[in-house]
């Protein structure tokens, strides 16, 4: 079976995290909890409630395997790891971040683009989820970030747009420059929960 079959049937997925912040992509997990009725989605996260990294995806497994600590959802995860690391190539969903970084403004994004401003308030917004931190605001309702969210499923999910969208000159984006602030802000905050794992 191949591993993203694998990953399809427990639920649990290798993400491969790139930033300009680090010289090389980082991987971690997001995984859904099949132990309850809840099926919650969230983050593999250390005793100090950090989400585990690594910058191989194997050695990530390998620690999980042997570690001591009591997983969430750890019936299935062990399946997983079980069946993963037999696998001779490991398959992982790429979350990279670098092009709006390195961009100078966001005034005029695509589709793409704001697809991966929505998967970073999504995958950070599981983690506060998941840690029962109500510190949410990027989702208040003047923010920059919630405003391009918002934009993001009900002007392009439900309709179809052009692929690239000026957000000046649009009702329901938000100033470019506040955008790229709260941007640039929300991706370091984020990447101050990681905890990288030792390799054995």
């Amino acid at each position: 079976m191949k591993h993203e079959e694998i990953s399809q049937k427990y639920a649990k997925w290798i993400i491969e995290y790139q930033s300009i912040n680090f010289k090389e992509a980082i991987y971690f997990l997001w995984i859904t909890d099949m132990s309850g009725e809840e099926n919650l989605d969230q983050m593999l996260l250390s005793e100090k409630n950090k989400i585990l990294t690594n910058e191989s995806p194997r050695q990530l497994l390998n620690h999980i395997e042997n570690s001591k600590h009591e997983f969430t959802d750890s019936k299935n995860l062990n399946k997983w790891l079980e069946e993963s690391l037999s696998c001779k190539e490991l398959s992982f969903t790429v979350y990279n971040f670098k092009d709006l970084q390195e961009n100078q403004s966001l005034k005029v994004l695509n589709n793409n683009n704001l697809s991966e401003i929505v998967n970073l308030i999504n995958i950070f917004e599981d983690y506060l989820y998941q840690i029962q931190d109500d510190n949410l605001a990027f989702r208040k309702e003047n923010s920059s970030l919630n405003q391009v969210w918002e934009f993001y499923y009900n002007e392009i999910l439900f309709k179809k747009l052009e692929q690239k969208h000026d957000i000046e000159n649009h009702k329901a984006y938000p100033n470019s420059d506040t955008l790229k602030k709260e941007y640039n802000n929300l991706i370091m905050e984020f990447e101050s929960k990681f905890e990288t794992t030792t390799n054995e």
